[in-house]
């Protein structure tokens, strides 16, 4: 089964319409503006999803199947393991 999928959409647009990817019910997908991933909700199924802008549009993943920068959750905890006195 698909984890991803990606959605090309212009630079000025704030969200846009793509299928779940766990159940596959179109979605209104609200990615953040500054290219980091968000959780996004399916109306349908209600599960969680992963929203993420990338340079041509949006892609959209299955939490399980997402790699960790991609995670929002998984990304703040690498991102916050740095040098510790």
């Amino acid at each position: 089964m698909k984890t991803y999928s990606t959605t090309y959409l212009n630079a000025s647009e704030t969200e846009s319409m793509d299928r779940c990817p766990y159940c596959g019910g179109f979605v209104t997908l609200e990615p953040a503006v500054d290219y980091a991933p968000v959780y996004n909700r399916c109306d349908v199924c209600g599960k969680r999803f992963i929203v993420e802008r990338v340079r041509n549009g949006i892609t959209v993943m299955r939490i399980e199947g997402a790699p960790c920068m991609s995670d929002p959750e998984c990304r703040i905890t690498e991102m916050s393991q740095g040098d510790e006195e």
